[in-house]
């Protein structure tokens, strides 16, 4: 697992540094086209010199994409760099979109200039309308991003189509520019371009508003995503401890389990803070976006109650067991202490009678179980109370085997062997019914179809089985 992250860790540094060592190799070739065409004025060169420049324009779209994400992922490099490498990492990519940005105006530039020698005898009339049309082709664009998205995945898609039409807005600038100057002795074709150019300015305030709205919306869905896997997996965990502390029948384990609890209140107060958080993300997310956050904080809030549950009985359940097992550990040690002193002294010890004691206690033992087993539940409680009851009968069987222990150790001959021989028979009977009896509620709740259990969660439904499994009686000769 160690090797595999540390694959994963490389992989993602170099990612990163990809970025920046593209730009560091594209940045020569770019300002060597740049300074090649600053003179260019024959005809014959300047097609070849476009086609060039075209090329050059999408690889620098390209860059500053791969560079913007370097940026929007900030937060994540402080874990795969250190806190200084990240830092200078992150400044070395401002500084190179900085000089992006100035390279692919210079390229903008250099291209309107170069279409304006190409197209310089063209009626300005056909390129004012051209440039009309493709602002209000923007105009469109940008008004069909203005609807709310349902993930994260289309928020991140649609930041992408905000950048790439602020590219296309950022060429129109600079052919208003160009066309201005063929126009600045014509007062009316100036006023067309000062209206043209008023247009233009409220869309980029427009636009340049959209994204930063839509990277607001992206890093808020990322926290809300983050904070939510993170609790998520902190209950995956804690419900796997529990798990393993059902069977504890030590006093480190009621420890553990009090350190497991004071964990609670601060994993409470962090739901309440994603669920304030999930409210935020739904203002800026569709109603079937909203919906599927709804569902997972539901699941988020549910899981949670169950977990508070489940800390609750598995604390009871283990100090129960710790409780008997201490009070049969007593018992045993009074009880072999007397029995020594009594043989040591000659005494009789009244084996018969303590036979015919557990005899009659395991005849009760068997009535109370005739009894449960006469019961039919029809409904989800009432499984839950003969669950209880059966688990009763259960918790009595450590002790029960205890008292048949000490009967085996008193060595009965004559009668009293045959007694024992055949109490041992009807205590081994008992056992067996028992085992059947947890078994066959377990198979008919769990496996068969009844009416009242349609639509119950299939999380209880295992919780349930776990714990009947973990009363299964253990057979001790």
């Amino acid at each position: 697992m160690f090797k595999l992250s540390t694959e994963i860790e490389t992989e993602l540094r170099q990612r990163f540094q990809n970025s920046l060592r593209e730009f560091q190799l594209w940045k020569p070739s770019a300002q060597r086209l740049l300074d090649t065409t600053v003179h260019v004025s024959d005809p014959a060169l300047t097609d070849a010199f476009l086609r060039q420049i075209e090329i050059f324009l999408v690889e620098s779209s390209h860059l500053k994409e791969q560079l913007l994400k370097v940026q929007m992922k900030k937060d994540f490099l402080g874990n795969i760099f250190k806190q200084e490498r990240a830092e200078l990492l992150l400044e070395e990519v401002s500084d190179a979109t900085k000089e992006l940005e100035n390279l692919h105006k210079g390229l903008l530039q250099r291209k309107s200039r170069l279409q304006a020698l190409v197209s310089q005898h063209k009626d300005f009339d056909a390129s004012f309308k051209l440039l009309q049309t493709q602002l209000s082709a923007l105009r469109v664009k940008l008004n069909a991003e203005k609807q709310l998205l349902p993930d994260l995945v289309g928020k991140e898609a649609r930041l992408q189509r905000l950048e790439s039409i602020q590219g296309h807005l950022d060429e129109c600038a600079i052919q208003m520019e160009e066309l201005e100057k063929f126009v600045q002795s014509d007062p009316a074709q100036m006023h067309k371009i000062k209206q043209c150019s008023s247009d233009y300015q409220i869309l980029k305030r427009s636009l340049e508003t959209m994204i930063a709205q839509s990277k607001q919306h992206i890093q808020k869905h990322w926290a809300f995503n983050d904070k939510l896997s993170d609790l998520q997996q902190w209950l995956t965990v804690t419900k796997q401890k529990l798990e393993y502390y059902c069977d504890a029948t030590t006093h480190n384990a009621i420890l553990d389990l009090e350190r497991l609890q004071t964990e609670f209140p601060g994993r409470e107060i962090q739901l309440h803070l994603i669920e304030a958080h999930g409210h935020l993300v739904i203002k800026d997310t569709s109603p079937e976006g909203a919906v599927n956050i709804q569902t997972e904080m539901k699941k988020l809030k549910d899981s949670f109650k169950f977990l508070e549950n489940l800390m609750s009985k598995t604390a009871v359940d283990v100090n129960k067991k710790i409780t008997c097992l201490e009070k049969m550990r007593v018992e045993k040690v009074d009880v072999s202490e007397h029995l020594l002193r009594k043989v040591a002294r000659g005494e009789d010890t009244d084996e018969l009678q303590l036979i015919k004691n557990f005899e009659q206690w395991l005849q009760r033992e068997n009535n109370k179980l005739s009894k449960i087993l006469a019961l039919n539940p029809s409904n989800n409680e009432e499984v839950k109370a003969r669950y209880s009851k059966l688990k009763e009968l259960q918790l009595r069987v450590p002790e029960g085997q205890h008292h048949f222990e000490e009967l085996l150790h008193l060595q009965p001959v004559g009668r009293n062997w045959d007694e024992l021989e055949e109490l041992r028979y009807q205590w081994m009977l008992y056992k067996s019914k028992l085992k059947d009896s947890n078994n066959t509620l377990m198979t008919s709740y769990f496996k068969e179809p009844n009416p009242f259990r349609k639509g119950r969660p299939v999380v209880s439904c295992l919780y349930w089985e776990t714990c009947l499994l973990n009363t299964l009686p253990v057979e001790i000769s």
